[in-house]
């Protein structure tokens, strides 16, 4: 008689919570950034400028595709292809001809690192793991809006940055001012990957100038400190 091992067993079960948390998305949050499961309500704010931009299912893509679900994963695609477009619209509603909750990024300010990691590194993923070149194309359409984050006058970026005006910011917690060293420090993947597949070298630029700066700074006490000016180029506290 015939017994599903262990490994099987734990194998099925994840499957399946990965099909009830897709599945409950799928119902009560479609389109939207995060559901809230209590609530049974989409959650769009804060690091995406309060678009919704179906972070949710770009996030999920190469999980999907990887355990199999590839219904789950045809149904994320068919959204991001007709929904998500990182083309600004002016002002949203009424002047985007795409309804802030379709896609639409309007005037949004968001988080650099959790964008790059998110969408640009979920959109490579599921390039890579499909062969889909609308996945490449969104990603690169988007890693052009966050380039201007990197315009100060060391080179590291901001941790924001508007994708309509370009302009950048850093959190207002930050020490002095600064940039995350936790965060500027992981975009080196996705950029470098950037480049390779579209031939341009800016993005390979971009963080290995980040690189070349960090190597050169001090080490206090042998440790990079989580803070750094990009206006001074200086340590935060």
């Amino acid at each position: 008689m015939l017994t599903l091992s262990s490994r099987d067993l734990h194998q099925r079960h994840i499957l399946k919570m990965m099909k009830h948390a897709w599945d409950s998305y799928r119902q009560y949050g479609w389109g939207h950034n995060e559901l809230k499961p209590l609530a049974k309500k989409g959650h769009s704010t804060n690091i995406f400028g309060n678009s919704q931009l179906g972070a949710t299912i770009v996030d999920a893509l190469d999980s999907l595709y990887i355990m199999g679900l590839h219904d789950e994963f045809k149904d994320g695609q068919e959204w991001i292809e007709q929904n998500l477009d990182f083309g600004v619209c002016p002002a949203g509603p009424p002047h985007c001809s795409r309804p802030s909750h379709d896609g639409c990024v309007g005037n949004a300010e968001v988080s650099v690192f959790e964008v790059n990691i998110r969408f640009i590194g979920g959109l490579l993923a599921a390039y890579y793991l499909s062969g889909q070149e609308m996945f490449k194309l969104k990603a690169v359409q988007l890693a052009e809006k966050l380039l201007p984050a990197f315009n100060t006058p060391t080179g590291i970026p901001w941790a924001m940055v508007n994708l309509k005006s370009g302009v950048g910011r850093n959190w207002g917690w930050a020490s002095a001012g600064s940039s995350i060293l936790a965060e500027f420090g992981t975009l080196h993947m996705e950029f470098v990957h950037l480049t390779y597949l579209t031939g341009n070298p800016a993005y390979y630029q971009k963080v290995m100038h980040i690189r070349k700066l960090l190597a050169k700074m001090d080490r206090p006490n042998g440790l990079y400190p989580n803070y750094l000016n990009p206006r001074t180029g200086r340590w935060g506290q």
